[in-house]
């Protein structure tokens, strides 16, 4: 399953610790393109005025499985969506957002 996960900011604490500020896992999609479908349409308004970036987790099933890929989003205001973005330097040695 392809988890969405949003987040308010992504940058490191004073302490190097991952900073994503208010962060919320909106669901998962059956396929990959059906996630990233969702956060260009901004389906059921994931931003909530609030969300800057996003990620696609996919994770499998088990109790705290790994991230077996991982795709990061930025919003884009004249697009009203979320667009591929490199791996930010702060997400760099964290995952599993979907899972906190």
């Amino acid at each position: 399953m392809y988890f969405i996960t949003c987040f308010q900011k992504c940058e490191r604490d004073e302490l190097g610790w991952f900073d994503g500020g208010c962060q919320r896992t909106f669901g998962y999609r059956e396929t990959l393109e059906s996630a990233e479908e969702a956060l260009n349409l901004n389906m059921c308004d994931m931003r909530e005025g609030l969300y800057d970036y996003a990620v696609i987790e996919k994770l499998g099933p088990y109790i705290h499985p790994p991230a077996e890929e991982e795709i990061w989003f930025k919003w884009d205001d004249e697009k009203s969506g979320f667009f591929r973005i490199d791996k930010p330097e702060a997400t760099y040695g964290f995952c599993n957002y979907a899972f906190g």
